[in-house]
């Protein structure tokens, strides 16, 4: 089973992402050097699902990253910090 991230570093991550062009750019080219930005250390990928790690053709809408935002603690939140896809709604 992977691990997630702890609140802190995911609150800080998914403000990023709900906010910051330049940021998701760098996170969606490579998450490891974007996720060092706001202080998660780059061996945590070696707990989270391998494919956290990887970079990626898309992310999910500023929007999306913002509503888990006001829900921190609830399971959509919870899911994002196990890298799973949002299900916001």
């Amino acid at each position: 089973m992977s691990a997630s991230l702890p609140t802190e570093q995911g609150v800080a991550l998914i403000k990023r992402l709900a906010s910051d062009d330049g940021f998701r750019d760098r996170f969606q080219a490579d998450p490891v050097s974007a996720m060092a930005e706001v202080g998660i250390d780059p061996g945590v990928c070696k707990s989270l699902k391998r494919s956290c790690c990887e970079a990626r053709d898309e992310l999910a809408p500023k929007e999306d990253y913002a509503a888990l935002l006001e829900e921190i603690g609830g399971t959509g939140f919870a899911a994002a910090m196990e890298f799973q896809s949002p299900k916001i709604g």
